[in-house]
């Protein structure tokens, strides 16, 4: 069985003083890992009902964040509005919970709802408050915490980084999940390496 915890609230004073400590605003996209590791506390559990993403694009859960407009939204709104296919609308609501953007809506069956942290990401007038916030929420995340840590033991290359590592690291923290599942799952979290890549510059 996956581990799971109860669903939390997100400590947004808590996210603020971790964003203005870990990121110079005059540096931009430059940070220090090693220092984010020590600030940014693990949740050692799995959210509650949640499962292991699989949308392998976090600009755009950043960019479904974005589009709510103060009610909740189905995923089938979702995919029209981000013309997904499939159950691709799914598998970002989802994702969005895990990173604890989204929320179910109690009072709506099949509806999701914006949390603190999502509105805040909202409230952003920038690219990179976004990204600083949703980099700080993968810190979180054992998996994707420990992958990090890999990819700072390769020096930052991606391509040094298997697959079958990634599924060892996956099966470690969802003791139900096979090494194929594991294996699957990885490819989301090589994409989302990716990403941070992408976005930030490492120091070594």
């Amino acid at each position: 069985m996956r581990k799971n915890n109860p669903e939390t609230t997100q400590d947004n004073n808590c996210t603020e003083n971790l964003r203005k400590k870990s990121f110079d605003i005059n540096s931009e996209s430059i940070i220090d890992l090693d220092e984010m590791l020590l600030s940014v506390k693990k949740d050692p559990l799995n959210p509650v009902r949640v499962p292991f993403p699989q949308a392998n694009d976090l600009d755009k859960i950043l960019d479904i964040i974005i589009s709510f407009e103060g009610k909740g939204k189905t995923n089938e709104q979702i995919s029209k509005q981000f013309k997904f296919h499939g159950r691709q609308g799914d598998y970002y609501a989802n994702a969005a919970v895990y990173l604890g953007l989204l929320a179910r809506d109690q009072d709506s069956v099949g509806s999701f709802v914006l949390t603190g942290l999502g509105k805040e990401i909202k409230r952003c007038q920038i690219r990179i408050c976004r990204t600083r916030i949703l980099f700080i929420q993968l810190l979180k995340k054992p998996v994707f915490r420990s992958t990090l840590i890999l990819l700072r033991d390769c020096d930052y290359d991606l391509s040094k980084i298997t697959k079958d590592a990634i599924a060892l690291i996956i099966m470690e923290n969802y003791t139900g999940y096979s090494l194929t599942t594991s294996k699957r799952r990885a490819s989301t979290v090589i994409n989302w390496m990716k990403w941070a890549c992408l976005n930030f510059n490492f120091k070594s």
